[in-house]
């Protein structure tokens, strides 16, 4: 907690306020060695081990303070006008009036909401960084109207540091006319208190020939560096070049990696579902799981699936599905893409290639209204993907715009239904497709 905030505060006894917060006491304690009164919740926040009198700077025990019954009772009776509205009268109605009419305040700065008139003066008071608020120096001539967020990078500016210069010097030019053991004598300071200042003050002064000295020499390296660097731009641009062309050959090497990580993946699986295999040109694919692979494949996680081999019969073409849940290439966000595989077989050797047969691909629809996606691919040879495979898989052919996406991702779509997606690939051996090797 913190004071208590009102208007027209300055026509108000500064023996009401709290010389911290410099808001209306709000539960005062009276601190015994010097008389003065502060916030009790002020003196509780106070890190250190002692409590320190904002009024007096002497600092005291944190025994040395009790609560002033009495002058709450003062406090009670004083008129007081609303910080919000134009309500007038006495302090002790003036909490229920802040419940009842105020009880949600908000950040005129940065527009943020609270819940009690005390978390939003605590907000105004220390957090608020949208609130503008004066350098601690500002006596010493430093600037009055700074955001808070922007007070650290205030003090590293020029304007800041000649202020501390100058304080600096004018303590030293006091402590050497001896002005300052008139402040002793008003502020009551000790004896020991002024020794430690004046050399504080010393210590300071002296370092100040020191930093000047190492900013010309910073000043003069800098100058000799960039120098330096305007010799050599034009071979830092050339340079830039290189490692741009360096750079746009890793990229590529890094998507081809990554996509050869995901051929892997998606071969180790083929593998380790191999009890799922059919030998008769005909596979249904049971994809499970089908929202979290639709969001891998939006998010380019995963961007295909592949289904298990199966086979056209016993000692037939090895082949597999492959599935882009997202769209492959220019149906990419718009439909997904359904892919057959030729893959590598143990009976290669004696099948004729290119692949000859028609294959026709089913997306089910899982209602009784079986309005079933059908679509068919012929095979083209002279295609690399249908010849006989010189690697574990060829190139995938197929369609690309097998379905609208917005069928397969509508809620309640009649595709997708607990989570499962079915696809169904059957080869028609009645009809051979058959296209000259030779354009």
């Amino acid at each position: 907690m913190v004071g208590i905030r009102v208007q027209k505060i300055d026509l108000i006894s500064s023996i009401f306020k709290c010389s911290q917060c410099s808001l209306l006491l709000r539960d005062p304690v009276q601190l015994i060695g010097c008389g003065h009164r502060l916030c009790q919740s002020c003196v509780r926040e106070q890190p250190e081990e002692t409590i320190m009198c904002a009024e007096c700077y002497q600092r005291f025990s944190r025994k040395d303070y009790q609560r002033d019954r009495g002058f709450q009772n003062d406090l009670k009776a004083l008129i007081v006008h609303c910080a919000y509205c134009d309500w007038t009268d006495e302090m002790k109605k003036y909490q229920k009036h802040l419940n009842e009419m105020h009880s949600n305040p908000t950040c005129e700065f940065c527009e943020s909401k609270f819940t009690s008139d005390e978390d939003f003066i605590r907000h105004q008071l220390y957090s608020c960084e949208k609130i503008f608020v004066s350098c601690p120096f500002k006596q010493f001539g430093c600037q009055d109207h700074i955001l808070r967020i922007s007070l650290n990078e205030h003090y590293r500016t020029v304007q800041h540091q000649l202020v501390l210069m100058n304080i600096v010097f004018h303590w030293k030019s006091l402590l050497a006319t001896g002005l300052l053991i008139a402040f002793k004598q008003t502020e009551q300071i000790t004896a020991n208190e002024l020794q430690d200042i004046a050399e504080m003050v010393n210590v300071l002064s002296e370092t100040i020939p020191v930093i000047k000295d190492d900013s010309q020499r910073i000043i003069s390296e800098a100058s000799h560096l960039q120098e330096n660097l305007n010799a050599i731009s034009q071979d830092c641009s050339a340079l830039k070049l290189s490692i741009q062309e360096q750079n746009s050959v890793l990229d590529t090497l890094v998507v081809n990696q990554e996509r050869l990580q995901t051929d892997i993946k998606s071969i180790e699986g083929m593998i380790n579902t191999t009890s799922s295999t059919t030998y008769d040109g005909t596979y249904i694919w049971k994809i499970d799981h089908i929202t979290a692979k639709i969001i891998d494949a939006q998010t380019e996680k995963q961007m295909f699936i592949c289904s298990p081999p199966f086979y056209t019969s016993l000692t037939g073409f090895k082949v597999c599905l492959r599935l882009y849940l997202n769209g492959d290439k220019d149906a990419r966000g718009t439909h997904i893409s359904l892919f057959i595989v030729l893959m590598r077989g143990p009976y290669d050797a004696i099948l004729e290639f290119p692949f000859p047969f028609k294959v026709i691909f089913c997306l089910y629809d899982q209602t009784k209204r079986q309005d079933h996606i059908i679509d068919s691919l012929l095979p083209d040879g002279n295609s690399n993907s249908f010849h006989r495979p010189t690697s574990e898989m060829n190139v995938a052919s197929g369609i690309s715009k097998f379905a609208s996406l917005k069928l397969v991702n509508e809620e309640d779509s009649r595709y997708t239904r607990e989570d499962t997606m079915y696809i169904k690939a059957t080869v028609d051996f009645l009809h051979m497709h058959y296209i000259s090797n030779h354009p």
